[in-house]
């Protein structure tokens, strides 16, 4: 009988915050086997190779991954600790009883056509949001009647009971945050996701579901879109939470995402507070890994000639625009730990370019940067190449600008005319078209 011996030796991270990295083995009489599963930290895909019937990968928890052999995949829970024989038609050694209750389970549950039920949700993706809903609804409740019976007929183990009430109930809260971005609908009301609090996110128990980590992967693009249309800082929003492992998930989400932009420099600022705010050390530990690499390996970045830096002791926004006196002034307020803001500035680039060849010397972008330190500011600049002109204010002259000018958070965007009246407080982003056309309507006025 051929069969896949699982060595199991973790730690449940959901649990427990210093939870140690340990390597699970796998041995098979097959040549090629394969184990992939989602990365709690980062909501990446993992995937593990082996090598004449063996395999090992790392794990920090309970979880639920893939195995794939000889053309077949099962689905099967780990457990620390646990050695598992996993046989063409059974399991054996402990662990086995809840596995066997896992394949009886889903067995039932797909039934022959394992791909059915996703056809089903694209169906329901497709009709009106009141629709979707309801459907997503009806059979959410059917689900779950239907594993009731299953837990009254068979008497699994809890760590099922855990596993399947939370893969049921994430996967539904997942598909209804699905369907905004699904059918762009894009601004959308925030009494579209009332929803929200019928799904606990603070769950140390949900880890072990990969519904569970998928539904947080779309819990951080809502949280991330709702705090950038805010003009906040993710990580200070993060520090406002209960401590659990959703902050966690979540500041690890947004640090996974700057260091995929390669943009590492952006959590610099932060950096301590999320060593600080993030509990479980088996998440943040890559993160800070990877990090510190990539400031390593990043390449010593030269400033371009379209870059005019200055420092400046004024206080005032008329004393900043004072040197461009006759012009029309688009002024950025920005950060370099500001996602949104570094997001924008490829925008802001296109839309310099674009005023420079229709209108000459009659149009200045000017850079405010705020909250940074010098050696960012710089390395930003000369990252991004962002042209035009830049100041680096310290506290007070943004104490200042802020008041002067109600700015509630940045990136805040103003327009000055060529007297050096601000015409426009918070004004259009460099991704508006408005925006060029009032630049414009402004530079072909006479300055008199």
């Amino acid at each position: 009988m051929k069969k896949i011996i699982i060595l199991l030796s973790i730690v449940f991270v959901g649990l427990v915050a210093k939870a140690q990295v340990k390597q699970s083995v796998i041995k098979t009489s097959f040549k090629k086997i394969e184990v992939f599963f989602t990365d709690p930290a980062t909501g990446e895909d993992l995937d593990y190779f082996g090598k004449d019937g063996v395999i090992s990968f790392p794990l920090t928890q309970p979880y639920q991954v893939t195995l794939g052999y000889d053309k077949k995949y099962k689905s099967i829970l780990m457990v620390p600790g646990d050695t598992l024989i996993v046989a063409e038609n059974h399991f054996e050694g402990k662990g086995a009883k809840v596995n066997e209750e896992v394949q009886l389970y889903q067995n039932m549950f797909y039934g022959a056509d394992r791909f059915a039920r996703s056809r089903e949700t694209n169906l329901f993706m497709a009709k009106s949001i009141d629709s979707c809903k309801l459907l997503l609804r009806k059979r959410f409740e059917k689900e779950s009647q239907v594993l009731e019976q299953f837990i009254q007929k068979n008497k699994p183990e809890t760590l099922f009971i855990t596993w399947a009430k939370n893969e049921l109930l994430y996967d539904y809260g997942r598909h209804l945050m699905r369907y905004v971005w699904i059918n762009n609908l894009k601004p959308i009301s925030d009494t579209y996701y009332e929803f929200i609090p019928e799904f606990p996110v603070n769950n140390n128990h949900a880890v072990v579901s990969a519904g569970y980590i998928n539904f947080m992967d779309e819990y951080f693009n809502y949280t991330l879109g709702k705090v950038a249309a805010e003009k906040k800082d993710y990580i200070a929003y993060c520090s406002s939470l209960q401590p659990g492992v959703y902050r966690d998930l979540l500041l690890c989400r947004y640090a996974d995402a700057l260091l995929q932009a390669e943009l590492g420099i952006v959590l610099s600022t932060n950096l301590n507070q999320f060593k600080e705010l993030v509990e479980n050390e088996a998440f943040s530990q890559p993160i800070i890994a990877r990090y510190n690499k990539q400031l390593k390996d990043r390449k010593s970045y030269e400033l371009s000639k379209d870059s005019k830096l200055r420092s400046t002791a004024d206080s005032t926004l008329q004393q900043f625009v004072a040197p461009y006196a006759g012009k029309v002034v688009y002024i950025d307020v920005w950060g370099t730990w500001c996602g949104p803001c570094v997001a924008a500035m490829p925008a802001s680039n296109k839309l310099r370019s674009a005023m420079e060849k229709e209108n000459a010397d009659n149009v200045v972008f000017l850079y405010l940067c705020v909250q940074s330190d010098e050696q960012s500011w710089k390395s930003m600049i000369a990252k991004l190449k962002i042209g035009g002109e830049h100041l680096l204010l310290n506290d007070d002259q943004y104490s200042n600008l802020k008041q002067a000018y109600k700015i509630t958070g940045v990136p805040h965007y103003l327009i000055v005319d060529q007297k050096g009246n601000v015409v426009l407080n918070d004004a259009m982003g460099p991704e508006d078209a408005a925006v060029k056309v009032k630049l414009t309507t402004l530079a072909r006025q006479s300055s008199n």
